[in-house]
């Protein structure tokens, strides 16, 4: 996992048109962005790289520009790695009905809809250097009941067959098993939760 490259608009004010095409950069994210994802994110050492951006000087903004402190935007270069793991999280917390602090009354899915169109640029610009796009392998449930136990973790390798968590359905214990060997992408469930035959529960990339 590489560090992140931060690149700061220098020198002259920037005029309106340049500035927006920068805002309109699928790589160039708000504060607010970053601020709330950072909420969402377990990974430690992913919400600290989060907020570690902030720490940064953001691109400077065109004369006249009026917008709040939250609106600034900054522009770097993110592992398409943990453009994924992002991802991943912000579907977990939408599955469970998680929200943050500032998005209590309007939910996530625009988050979501933001990171998913970074993790396509990345992917895209990696395609472009020669390397290859893993398949991801949608895990579904196989039954109508709830998740009883989950044995993995985002981020994770896993092997095809490993059991990635037991769901529980008119009192038995279904195990649901890894279709593929590679990496635990997206887990969209959390204990207790209930699930529908046919929903997806999580992504294996590989």
């Amino acid at each position: 996992m590489r560090a992140w490259a931060l690149k700061v608009t220098m020198g002259h004010a920037v005029n309106w048109p340049d500035y927006k095409r920068l805002c309109d950069r699928p790589d160039v994210v708000s504060r607010f962005l970053l601020e709330q994802t950072a909420e969402v994110v377990v990974d430690v050492e992913l919400a600290k790289r989060l907020r570690g951006v902030l720490a940064t000087a953001p691109i400077a903004k065109p004369e006249g520009h009026r917008g709040p402190p939250a609106s600034d935007m900054f522009l770097f270069d993110l592992d398409a790695d943990d453009a994924r793991a992002i991802v991943a999280y912000v579907q977990r917390a939408i599955a469970a009905g998680r929200a943050t602090s500032a998005t209590r009354g309007r939910g996530l899915g625009g988050f979501l809809d933001a990171w998913l169109e970074i993790e396509r640029f990345l992917e895209r610009r990696l395609n472009q250097h020669g390397e290859r796009t893993m398949a991801k392998h949608s895990v579904e449930s196989l039954v109508t009941g709830k998740v009883w136990k989950v044995q993995s973790e985002i981020g994770q390798h896993v092997n095809e067959g490993d059991v990635l968590l037991i769901l529980e359905s008119m009192k038995m214990e279904i195990p649901i098993e890894s279709p593929a060997s590679g990496r635990l992408i997206a887990l969209n469930v959390a204990e207790e939760q209930a699930v529908t035959e046919g929903e997806v529960l999580a992504i294996v990339e590989g």
